[in-house]
């Protein structure tokens, strides 16, 4: 491996997926016999101990109708653990050791490795966190006697696919198909099977998104669509703000994964024209190069259709974000509009209080006066003794000396307190005028 691809494998992205060591692998073969067009695909698991049995089998064998198989793609689930010895072992016998410590370094994207045979290339592929493949492809060599049980005279693919449960059974689905023999026996078939499996992941959250969107829509009425039948989501506005808010996330990562698989587009398609160009200029038997050219002009054919789709699905994907945020931006509003109410209601509230403090003040008012005369003639500053031994009908009375003692201690202390008042008053009212010819950057450094 080039230095370079060696520093940048030294730091591993991805963490382990499968914390326990597997029993057993699962693996898919793809056979194919020169008498017949159709292909022969095993599914199969095999356990740790006959791992070693299983890659001793020949490339070409004889099946039970007598006629003769060659192996065109062996590929082999397996969950990412470091420390897993079995998959050590497959990824010796493969040669993908190197390959696999440059795929967990990536986060996402496609690669060529640096040939290290002139019959054999490397690849590796990865979407961080569920996916990652690591393969080669050898083109067809001449069996001889001393290489009969390891080669094969057509192209040969086997690589290991680190997927989640749910890539796993796309991808078994996928692989089970009868696909064009010219498609299987191409390097590119492993990504173009990761395309359309993503491709097709793509439309499940798609629609999913949708049918959550039209239900907070039908909640909200914000929108314009006549053929709304579906029931208004349920649970709180800022229950549905948050899902909204998921749904944004969502979404994005659905552009990533759009985006990733228009890179493994584009990578097929550098793929395709260089090896058309190395056909063109390679002396090969006009029946081998025929046969190379439909399986290049058929991968071709499916990437502009993929690419098409995917333009569509792109499109579409922001369509879909822009009514999400649209039914955000409505929730705020009625959440507003709420809070608004509830601030409506308390006003009014706090206004009936003020009432009753009103009503309770004049109350109070209409008692003062006679609980204020009821006071200073109970205090000790009349002569009543005097008044009622008079006999005499007038109603004067006599004022004791402490009658001036009292005005002369309470006029003099009632004008101290409102001079006191009013010079608060004063005084925060030239504080607000400071702090209103303040600028924020003034009143953030007072705050702090």
């Amino acid at each position: 491996m080039d230095e370079t691809y060696r520093y940048l494998s030294s730091h591993r992205l991805w963490d382990s997926t499968n914390p326990t060591k597997s029993q057993s692998i699962e693996a898919i073969e793809i056979w194919h016999t020169h008498s017949s067009a159709g292909l022969h695909i095993q599914h199969s698991h095999i356990a740790l101990q006959e791992t070693s049995q299983w890659l001793a089998q020949p490339l070409t064998k004889l099946g039970k109708d007598g006629r003769a198989y060659s192996l065109l793609v062996r590929l082999v689930f397996a969950a990412y653990n470091p420390s897993d010895d079995g998959l050590d072992h497959l990824l010796d016998h493969f040669g993908l050791r190197d390959a696999r410590d440059y795929a967990i370094s990536c986060i996402a994207g496609i690669d060529v490795l640096p040939q290290a045979e002139a019959t054999r290339r490397t690849f590796t592929l990865t979407y961080h966190p569920k996916l990652a493949v690591v393969w080669s492809h050898s083109s067809p060599v001449t069996s001889t006697a001393q290489n009969l049980s390891t080669s094969s005279s057509t192209a040969f693919t086997q690589g290991i696919i680190f997927a989640s449960s749910e890539q796993r059974a796309a991808l078994s689905n996928l692989l089970q198909r009868q696909w064009d023999l010219h498609l299987v026996s191409h390097a590119m078939f492993p990504v173009f099977m990761c395309g359309l499996m993503m491709d097709h992941e793509v439309d499940l959250t798609q629609n999913k998104i949708k049918v959550e969107v039209r239900t907070v829509e039908v909640r909200t009425g914000h929108h314009r669509f006549a053929s709304r039948k579906e029931s208004a989501a349920a649970g709180q506005m800022g229950e549905l703000s948050a899902s909204m808010s998921g749904l944004c996330t969502k979404l994005a990562s659905t552009a990533r994964k759009i985006q990733v698989a228009r890179e493994f587009q584009d990578f097929m398609n550098v793929q395709v024209q260089a090896r058309l160009e190395r056909k063109g200029s390679a002396q090969v038997d006009n029946l081998k190069k025929h046969d190379e050219s439909i399986g290049e002009d058929l991968l071709d054919q499916n990437i502009k259709l993929m690419k098409k789709r995917l333009e569509m699905k792109l499109l579409d994907n922001q369509y879909i974000l822009e009514r999400v945020r649209i039914q955000l931006a409505a929730q705020d509003s009625l959440i507003g509009l709420r809070t608004a109410h509830a601030s409506q209601l308390a006003a009014m509230s706090s206004m009936r209080d003020s009432s009753s403090m009103k009503t309770l003040a004049l109350v109070a008012l209409a008692f003062l006066p006679g609980s204020f005369v009821a006071a200073v003639f109970s205090a000790p500053l009349f002569n009543w003794e005097a008044a009622a031994t008079s006999g005499t009908q007038s109603i004067a009375v006599d004022t004791k000396p402490q009658f001036k003692l009292f005005w002369s201690i309470v006029l003099p202390l009632t004008a101290l307190t409102f001079t006191l008042y009013v010079g608060m008053l004063l005084s925060k009212r030239k504080q607000m005028k400071k702090l209103s010819a303040l600028s924020e950057e003034d009143l953030e450094r007072i705050l702090v």
